[in-house]
């Protein structure tokens, strides 16, 4: 569920569900403290809480944004971790 601040149009709440390997657990991900990038607003704050005792929020802040950037595409290749072995796998092509 996405919560929408009607007057400007931003993004300011998510909820979700996250599945872990002890179960589903529900997460509450807050945006703020928006600025102008490249003429664009974007959220240079983010909470995140999960619905499970003893865990707080985590805060992230953005400190710098680059629009363009060359990114390699090994950038986005999906490591899996191989928990019974130890080992690891590469998810690609």
């Amino acid at each position: 569920t996405f919560y929408v601040e009607e007057a400007t149009g931003k993004v300011i709440r998510q909820d979700s569900r996250v599945h872990l390997p002890f179960g589903i657990i529900g997460q509450e991900l807050s945006f703020g403290d928006y600025e102008d990038v490249g003429g664009m607003q974007l959220p240079t704050k983010s909470e995140t809480k999960l619905a499970m005792n003893g865990v707080g929020a985590i805060v992230t802040t953005f400190t710098n944004f680059e629009l363009g950037a060359e990114v390699d595409d090994e950038t986005f290749v999906l490591v899996t971790e191989d928990v019974e072995s130890g080992g690891s796998e590469t998810s690609g092509d």
